[in-house]
């Protein structure tokens, strides 16, 4: 009694002391009858599943979702094909040795038993009482194939890898894979590639099939997915309000705000200290003694290509203490262009004594090194790869940059 699996997952049993062919169906444990009626006396070709008269005693599923099962009572080998018919692959029904080089359903075999399908759904079985392993060699097309599709999100935005993936057919067990953007190959020969697109880029992979036995060509080319990347938008924060008042005094800001596609949250500090957030640009705050250095750090919300994070600071003077005092180095820098190809310049309002620039990861990619306290500096960044980037000034992070 031979077993297999079918493309679906479900047992299939060839089930020849009953004359049956029966499936387990392994999510629901219910066993079926899917060809046979009881009875392993040939009656005919082409008879719907439940009529016909088997003997099966091995079967497998061939690529198609068919299964082809040896009828060993009838000399024949059969298939009980996915729309539910019985027909014959190999054998006449008479026992004995003929046929070879000829039609597989004229030649005569004897008892046949164990069977298997190659990868091209060639028969290979045991034809029993002759002591041979005879093959059918099927008439079915053999012609490989492949798709790709791109797996990022629902916005893909500039910077933004993307893996694209394959799904082959007749590929064979050592594939060839040629991946290509705008038609000039690139990758290495995988199913999958992972790159950051522009838009605009058009991708394709080209797959070159190890089966020899190929009814047409073993190279095929993929669908096109053609990209398209939104660019960053940077958002833009400006404090306005009170820039003097006296202890004990209530101080009013408020946040100019633009770039956030309306959804946010503002991350008040003062002295680097957070005392409050708001998902409205402003706020209120009773002023303790001495100056203030009021930070408002914004991350935006809103669905697309909205750089998370931009900061603006407000000096609030105290009526007694001098401008010279003030915390100046709590104020963010500008950093520009944003984005940027080749050279990034950062301004502060303080002297910079160090310099770190990050990826999205936390990993050092440009240090600067200690500096002579100089409140400008350029920067070389045509080494980096595309993406988002950080820039801690003095041990801070106060900015982000998106590298072409």
């Amino acid at each position: 009694m031979g077993i297999c699996y079918d493309n679906a997952g479900s047992i299939c049993i060839a089930d020849w002391g009953n004359a049956r062919i029966r499936k387990v169906n392994l999510t629901s444990n219910i066993i079926t009858t899917v060809a046979g009626n009881g009875s392993g006396t040939y009656n005919g070709e082409g008879l719907p599943a439940s009529s016909a008269q088997i003997g099966p005693l091995d079967l497998k599923c061939d690529h198609f979702g068919n299964l082809i099962f040896s009828d060993k009572n009838n000399h024949r080998i059969r298939e009980l094909t996915t729309s539910g018919i019985v027909n014959t692959v190999g054998g006449n029904g008479t026992s004995g040795y003929s046929g070879d080089g000829s039609s597989a359903t004229s030649a005569n075999i004897s008892n046949p038993y164990g069977l298997a399908i190659d990868i091209c759904n060639s028969i290979y079985f045991a034809d029993g009482s002759n002591y041979r392993i005879r093959k059918i060699t099927s008439s079915m097309p053999v012609n490989p194939s492949i798709t790709i599709s791109a797996h990022s999100g629902n916005v893909l935005c500039y910077g933004m890898p993307v893996t694209f993936s394959s799904n082959t057919t007749y590929a064979g067990i050592s594939p060839a894979y040629q991946w290509k953007v705008n038609g000039a190959n690139v990758g290495v020969s995988a199913p999958t590639y992972t790159y950051a697109p522009v838009n605009g880029d058009s991708v394709q992979c080209q797959l070159t099939s190890s089966i020899a036995c190929l009814t047409t060509s073993p190279v095929v080319i993929s669908n096109t997915i053609h990209m398209r990347v939104d660019t960053f938008i940077v958002p833009v924060v400006a404090l306005t309000g009170d820039s003097i008042a006296g202890a004990g005094a209530t101080v009013h800001l408020t946040a100019s705000i633009m770039g956030t596609a309306g959804l946010y949250t503002i991350h008040w500090k003062n002295h680097g200290i957070e005392f409050t957030t708001t998902t409205v640009p402003s706020v209120t705050y009773t002023k303790a003694a001495g100056n203030d250095t009021v930070t408002a750090t914004l991350v935006s919300m809103g669905r697309g290509c909205y750089d998370s994070v931009a900061s603006s600071a407000r000096l609030v003077y105290d009526h007694n203490v001098s401008v010279g005092s003030l915390h100046l180095a709590f104020m963010s820098p500008r950093v520009y262009p944003n984005p940027v190809d080749n050279v990034l310049h950062v301004e502060a309002v303080s002297e910079i004594h160090e310099l770190i620039i990050t990826n999205v990861l936390g990993q050092t990619v440009v240090n600067s090194g200690q500096q002579n306290g100089a409140v400008s500096m350029a920067l070389d960044v045509s080494g980096l790869s595309s993406g988002v980037y950080f820039v801690k000034v003095n041990g801070v992070c106060t900015n982000r940059f998106v590298k072409r």
